[in-house]
């Protein structure tokens, strides 16, 4: 018998009570941070977004083209009616589209992607994602993290996660480096107005002199 998903995280495949419970979080002010610091600060022009869910961070960044992909077709629903002018929004698996596009990326963000790939698929999707970069592009992922000395009620919320395969720093540190020669890590705790750690990675495809 299926697992039941555990509230309310079993009510967020409807997009619209995923975005209000997000709202309600703070996400909002959460992909305002990001988007500012991670996407629009790069100058790219172009942008995949996978895992786009509902396309809520093109309310904060517009890149000259999108292509936002996702799995959740009532997701991409949604996202072709908020941004109907912007991009392309394909109902498609986010491997399956990295192995077959003859595109060429500035910027690819997974953001909330990899926690819910084993490690075999998100070595996978890192190792694609780099080949559809262009020479001066970049990964970026953002993902709920694991802390040896973590606030109890911000690892409460974290294990309620959908997404299986939480990691700690080194864990999703280690799949990157396999296949990027330089990645920036950021441990962000106070994003949303609950307590949660998220981990960015700024995964640079052939510029290792940029790393901090």
């Amino acid at each position: 018998m299926p697992q039941r998903e555990r509230f309310p995280y079993s009510l967020l495949k409807s997009p619209l009570v995923d975005i209000t419970y997000q709202w309600l979080i703070g996400a909002n002010r959460a992909r305002d941070h990001f988007s500012q610091r991670y996407i629009v600060s790069t100058g790219a022009e172009s942008v995949l977004d996978l895992g786009c869910g509902n396309a809520d961070l093109l309310s904060f960044y517009s890149p000259k083209h999108y292509t936002g992909v996702d799995m959740n077709a009532d997701a991409i629903a949604c996202a072709r009616q908020r941004y109907p002018d912007t991009g392309r929004h394909i109902q498609v698996d986010a491997l399956r589209f990295l192995s077959d596009t003859p595109h060429r990326y500035d910027l690819i963000l997974a953001a909330g992607l990899l926690h819910h790939l084993c490690d075999d698929a998100a070595e996978r999707l890192v190792a694609l994602a780099r080949r559809a970069l262009t020479g001066h592009g970049r990964l970026v992922t953002i993902d709920p993290l694991y802390l040896p000395r973590q606030r109890m009620l911000a690892r409460y919320l974290i294990q309620l996660d959908r997404g299986s395969n939480i990691r700690d720093e080194n864990g999703y540190l280690d799949i990157a480096q396999r296949h990027f020669p330089c990645v920036e890590s950021h441990h962000h705790g106070n994003l949303l107005r609950i307590p949660y750690d998220h981990f960015v990675m700024v995964c640079f495809a052939n510029t290792p002199g940029e790393c901090l």
